[in-house]
């Protein structure tokens, strides 16, 4: 979290007071919009980065934002239904705008978006090198299925016939089934 937010900015100095004041903001005076919406920034990056309830990952900037501020929202209504006292007329709206703008201003450095997007994404070469192992595994079941048909003719025409196929006839479905 450091990497995005340092421990002296305002969304994790929220977060802390957030996390440490909860139960007793009645009498610590009740959260701001400013304080919820910059909480509410921090705790969005922290289950993005933990990677909770993340079942599509983000391919660009745009879809990361919009997760990011999906998290946010859900972020922001636990915050306000732990809190002991009512937002102002506009609070929610306020908070959101808030939270978002931070967000934005966090995924405006090049290398935290790419940090971001590359931390979840599947990685090409284990999907190239799954589908290559799948490919094999389905060949080698293609080719065990053709074995046991071809066999299965063989002994069934030997029995229909009275007599043994050639064991040069044999070999000869055996290679072609090795080279498929």
């Amino acid at each position: 979290m450091d990497r995005f937010y340092s421990p002296s900015s305002p969304e994790a100095q929220s977060f802390r007071r957030i996390e440490t004041d909860l139960f007793w903001d009645s009498e610590h005076g009740s959260f701001t919009e400013t304080l919820m919406g910059l909480c509410a920034a921090y705790m969005s990056l922290s289950r993005f980065i933990g990677g909770q309830d993340l079942y599509i990952t983000p391919r660009n900037r745009s879809e990361l934002f919009y997760t990011l501020r999906s998290y946010m929202y859900d972020a922001l209504h636990n915050l306000i239904a732990h809190s002991r006292s009512a937002l102002r007329t506009g609070g929610y709206t306020r908070a959101c705008e808030i939270a978002s703008k931070s967000i934005a201003a966090m995924l405006a450095t090049a290398e935290n978006t790419a940090y971001l997007l590359a931390l979840h994404s599947p990685t090409r070469t284990t999907t190239r090198a799954k589908s290559t192992e799948r490919q094999a595994s389905e060949a080698s079941q293609l080719n065990t299925v053709m074995f046991v048909t071809l066999y299965v003719a063989d002994r069934i025409s030997e029995r229909a016939s009275g007599s043994k196929l050639p064991n040069q006839a044999h070999t000869s479905f055996s290679h072609q089934i090795t080279r498929v």
